[in-house]
């Protein structure tokens, strides 16, 4: 086949279009796939910059990439001091609020690694309570009601970031 055959027959549509929209889209998962592992910090406002310092600064690593857990925005694992925010939390505008559900799990997790509420008192709306109600009925095993639910209420605080930082000092050990 002449090289004028192979694009008259991608201007009608046929099989050497396909081939080449086959090898655009296996490209374009490639590099999507690439940069969905990447790692790069998201731009901070001073307040959280601090608490990502402190959370460090207790043996805490924060990794801004997603978590092992497909479909996860975030995720704490005790056994390794690791919180990981996954970069579409930023990118649907929910990435401060991930970090700090997070982060609240990395206090509750002191001094035993174990989870356990904090005892933050967090007032909030009957419709906010029952929101989170269903979410936790849905999508949480029973014995992480208590904790789930403390880290929901604290992440829509307007003093999430202090409360937190107040719980690190109380309950964790610096490296």
């Amino acid at each position: 086949m002449t090289s004028r055959e192979t694009s008259e027959r991608c201007q009608d549509g046929h099989s050497c279009c396909r081939a080449v929209r086959r090898l655009l889209l296996a490209l374009f998962v490639l590099f999507a796939c690439a940069n969905a592992n990447s790692q790069s910090t998201p731009n901070l406002d001073s307040e959280s910059e601090e608490l990502v310092v402190l959370l460090r600064k207790y043996g805490f690593k924060v990794l801004f990439q997603h978590p092992p857990i497909r479909g996860a925005y975030g995720l704490f694992k005790s056994s390794t001091k690791t919180i990981f925010v996954s970069p579409h939390a930023y990118e649907l505008g929910i990435g401060k609020q991930v970090r700090l559900h997070e982060a609240v799990h990395a206090a509750q997790s002191c001094p035993t690694g174990n989870l356990s509420v904090i005892g933050a008192k967090i007032s909030t709306s009957s419709v906010v309570k029952r929101e989170i109600s269903g979410i936790l009925y849905q999508s949480y095993d029973h014995a992480n009601k208590s904790v789930e639910q403390e880290a929901f209420l604290i992440q829509g605080d307007p003093s999430a970031v202090s409360i937190i930082k107040k719980a690190l000092v109380q309950r964790c050990k610096r490296r």
